[in-house]
């Protein structure tokens, strides 16, 4: 059954990248639905821990939000991811220790010079999404932090957090830089496997103990 489920997952994940340049449809916010929305219940039956599965939940109905056209959709899937990356940094905090380790402070570091950044080149064109954009940001850039620092260091968490920040990255360069760019339609492309991929490493770094 889990197997099933999770196959089931990659398929929708795959044809969701098939048409994600297509425009709004319930078929395409249903796909999108299924691509990590089928995993989530696979993960719940094989025991994931409760913040892992929450933070998940978060982020299907964030990408429900996401899939539909329209300010109120953007405010609402920005609030889900919010709070989707408050339960991940929670559940990476149970996960493990935390050990501030000379690279990992190096990586943090460079984590949140890049923050910084986007007050000039990201904050000044989000209008009033501003406050929560910022917000956002800080958010997931400390479910970042507290992967470089869980120890023993897991490459599947510490790859899945910065492969999920490279995908915001791109996702509000799309949203809030390009308008009506061709570049639009590539984006839409990097962001979904960088996205996809986020997530499942992030899920494989918190795995329950065997």
């Amino acid at each position: 059954m889990t197997d099933l489920l999770l196959a089931s997952g990659l398929l929708a994940s795959l044809l969701y990248w098939a048409i994600v340049t297509r425009p709004v449809s319930v078929w395409r916010t249903a796909t999108k639905g299924a691509a990590l929305g089928l995993p989530l219940i696979a993960l719940a039956l094989m025991g994931w821990p409760w913040l892992a599965l929450l933070g998940l939940a978060l982020s299907v109905l964030g990408d429900l939000a996401l899939s539909r056209a329209g300010d109120s959709a953007l405010k609402a899937g920005i609030g889900f991811f919010a709070l989707a990356h408050i339960a991940y940094v929670a559940a990476i905090y149970e996960h493990a220790p935390l050990e501030p380790t000379t690279p990992a402070l190096a990586a943090i570091a460079a984590l949140w010079l890049f923050g910084l950044s986007t007050r000039f080149w990201l904050l000044p064109h989000t209008g009033p999404l501003r406050p929560a954009v910022a917000l956002h940001v800080v958010l997931i850039l400390a479910m970042g932090v507290m992967a470089l620092l869980s120890a023993p260091p897991s490459p599947w968490l510490i790859g899945g957090a910065l492969a999920f920040i490279a995908s915001d990255l791109i996702l509000s360069i799309e949203i809030f830089r390009l308008g009506d760019s061709p570049w639009k339609r590539l984006t839409a492309l990097l962001v979904w496997p960088l996205y996809i991929a986020g997530q499942a490493g992030i899920m494989m770094g918190l795995a329950p103990a065997i």
